[in-house]
């Protein structure tokens, strides 16, 4: 599975957690996001809900709502993200491309939650110039 369609969620993971004293391990552990595999999916949830205002078919048109402008500029200098609002829309697209059903997005309780299906529900998407060559060793074999 490609790359991308995870590094959304690696670098939207909300990276507030409490100090690391021994009382404070339960809300670490409440905080802390959820990652869980399974033979046809992986679910990834993250503690919090969406903005006030902001929804999941927002999040699929690219619209964005920033919590946290500092945390934002320090994941936009060194190039971690590209734009505001663009990580679901490559998540989207990175499924479609390896043949993948959309993601699931929903809020859950307190959490929000991202289900990536494993099983092909179409063709990956060739480039023109990988299909070339792929009909052209094709083409080798049948000689």
């Amino acid at each position: 599975m490609r790359l991308s369609i995870f590094t959304f969620f690696d670098l939207n993971d909300p990276k507030h957690r409490p100090g690391s004293t021994d009382k404070r391990s339960r809300a670490r552990r409440l905080l802390a996001p959820r990652r869980a595999f399974f033979d046809d999916r992986l679910e990834i949830e993250n503690p919090g809900l969406l903005p006030s205002g902001l929804t999941v078919e927002d999040l699929k048109r690219g619209v964005s709502k920033l919590r946290n402008r500092v945390i934002g500029r320090v994941f936009h200098a060194p190039g971690l993200i590209e734009q505001r609002g663009s990580g679901v829309q490559r998540m989207i697209v990175a499924c479609r491309e390896v043949g993948l059903a959309l993601p699931r997005l929903e809020e859950i309780a307190t959490r929000f939650r991202v289900t990536i299906y494993t099983e092909r529900v179409s063709q990956p998407l060739v480039e023109t110039t990988d299909q070339t060559i792929l009909d052209e060793l094709s083409d080798g074999e049948a000689d």
